[in-house]
């Protein structure tokens, strides 16, 4: 059957027979592809049905597969079922975060229903993976994966220390790009998260306290400036704000 395929047979293909297709895809990748062309036909000819049949039964051998799975959205995009579509980009994104077309078809899927606000912040999540901060989200993923492991080891307790210490590096290299970039509210919680993997980083607490006190929070700025003193007791710029802000209060 798959030696027959050619332009007439796309125009005339049916059924797929479920056994037969998995008996064929057990042969070998390169017939394999011979239906994921197929598929990629049928809906360059809007026989869109019959698309979906090819790359879900595609998906019963590699589930998992990125290529197949995104073809299958875009398929939902042109016949018009963009929850579906978005339910799949989803599911890729979960699969492989660095996977592009799936970060662009997600954000046009959001602009054809007209949910400007969620096309835009996929558009800036995309963006910022992709640039700056796509090796340290990487890297902290891979972290909380080894950590995970480790959880079965005997040393635990030093391993975790090592990997909490790497963490809080990582977040807050993250906290510092939103900062430099003026976004307060992301900078907040990664240096929050910094500070649960090593609470004693002065440096930290001192830029928490920098934001507090920007944004107007003055006793929770005295607090940071305060903690980070305490961590440090000849840490001068710390001390210098808390003046500053003990002047302001009388």
């Amino acid at each position: 059957m798959l030696n027959e395929i050619n332009s007439k047979s796309i125009n005339t293909h049916s059924k797929i027979e479920p056994k037969r297709l998995t008996e064929a895809l057990k042969m070998s990748n390169k017939k394999k592809s011979i239906w994921y062309n197929l598929g990629v036909a049928y809906k360059h000819m809007e026989l869109y049905d019959k698309s979906i049949e090819i790359f879900k039964y595609l998906l019963q051998i590699e589930p998992e597969n990125c290529d197949t799975l995104n073809e299958l959205g875009c398929v939902y995009i042109n016949n018009g079922n963009y929850s579906k579509a978005i339910e799949i980009f989803k599911k890729i994104i979960e699969i492989s975060p660095h996977y592009k077309p799936a970060w662009s078809n997600l954000c046009s899927t959001y602009l054809k229903k007209g949910e400007l606000y969620k096309a835009r912040k996929v558009h800036e999540h995309a963006m910022l993976i992709k640039h700056e901060l796509f090796n340290e989200w990487n890297n902290l993923g891979s972290f909380y994966k080894r950590k995970h492991t480790l959880e079965k080891n005997n040393n635990l307790y030093t391993e975790d220390l090592k990997i909490h210490s790497i963490n809080s590096k990582i977040w807050k290299k993250i906290g510092n790009w939103y900062f430099s970039k003026g976004d307060c509210i992301n900078a907040l919680k990664s240096f929050r998260h910094s500070l649960k993997f090593n609470p004693h980083n002065k440096n930290v607490w001192y830029i928490l306290g920098i934001i507090y006190r920007n944004n107007g929070e003055t006793k929770r700025a005295i607090e940071a400036f305060k903690r980070a003193v305490e961590i440090d007791p000849k840490y001068e710029k710390a001390w210098n704000k808390l003046a500053l802000l003990y002047n302001l209060k009388k």
